[in-house]
């Protein structure tokens, strides 16, 4: 896939999760260290780090993730994770263009929020 089509099929899916984010989470984009952003690791990916302080604070749980935590605090399924950009589409998991563009449309829209000044 060209990465023209990998945006324009990533986009929207970002932007749906951002706008989440925003209505659930507001200023999460200021949790978010992009030097660290990966959006395979449970960690470091989007959810892993807005969540990350919530998750620490509840304490572990056995088999639990930030990325995991976040996904029940917003109350998404796996597959909805993926429609939210939160993941890779499944078939594409292994293709490190589609975790590179994901990464890099979610930079996109914490910049602009930041730019912003707020986002919501």
């Amino acid at each position: 896939m060209e990465p023209t089509q990998l945006k324009d099929l990533y986009r929207p899916r970002v932007e749906r999760g951002a706008a989440l984010l925003d209505e659930h989470r507001p200023r999460w984009w200021e949790r978010i260290d992009i030097g660290r952003l990966d959006i395979r690791s449970p960690e470091n990916c989007i959810l892993g780090q807005v969540f990350e302080e919530e998750e620490r604070a509840e304490g572990p749980r056995r088999g639990s993730t930030p990325y995991d935590y976040g996904c029940e605090a917003l109350d998404l399924k796996w597959m909805e994770a993926i429609e939210h950009g939160f993941f890779t589409i499944l078939r594409h998991h292994r293709d490190e263009e589609h975790w590179d563009t994901l990464r890099g449309l979610w930079i996109e829209a914490i910049e602009e929020r930041h730019k912003e000044g707020g986002g919501q």
